[in-house]
């Protein structure tokens, strides 16, 4: 039987429990995000094509959308279109767990396919650093999770440069799931 997709990210404090891919029912890709207390999660980013939206089942999440600061607390909601520069922190010390759908694969394509090959977050191997660093400038350039930072969009992609260079690609779409690992 196969097992759920999860991706675990130590160093940000996120986890992520994927339930649907965009590629079937009504075109969503929908997980669980949790947020540990303390942490920040993914620098300021944005979404080119895709609208991001959370609905927050507990804790609390600080939001910062195009620089403007603002709280979710269990209940709320928040839809943040295409392009709007966003990024987060849990203050509290309880995890903030949300909901969250996208309209579209690119943010599936980037996180799915890690938790595919590295499925378990807490021992991943630094030899799949240079992976993650290719997979990842190969998602932003699909517009997924685009960082708003020049000095950081420039330096993944030196990084990647030269890991293709070297041979590595970034990692192909999972197909044929739906909450569960494929095989």
């Amino acid at each position: 039987m196969s097992q759920p997709i999860v991706l675990r990210s130590p160093p940000t404090g996120e986890t992520f429990h994927f339930h649907t891919s965009a590629r079937g029912g009504d075109g969503r890709f929908r997980f669980t995000w949790t947020l540990a207390p303390g942490q920040s999660g993914p620098s300021e980013h944005t979404h080119t094509r895709e609208t991001e939206h959370f609905r927050m089942v507990s804790g609390e999440l600080q939001v910062w959308l195009a620089g403007e600061r603002s709280a979710l607390y269990p209940g709320d909601q928040l839809a943040i279109p295409p392009g709007v520069p966003h990024r987060f922190h849990n203050a509290g010390a309880t995890p903030a767990v949300t909901e969250c759908t996208l309209d579209g694969t690119a943010l599936e394509d980037q996180f799915v396919p890690i938790a595919v090959r590295f499925p378990d977050g807490e021992k991943f191997p630094v030899t799949g650093v240079p992976v993650l660093i290719v997979h990842g400038y190969a998602s932003m350039l699909q517009g997924s999770a685009v960082p708003t930072s020049r000095a950081e969009r420039s330096v993944i992609g030196a990084l990647a440069a030269l890991f293709r260079f070297f041979g590595l690609r970034a990692l192909p779409p999972v197909s044929g799931w739906d909450g569960r690992a494929p095989g």
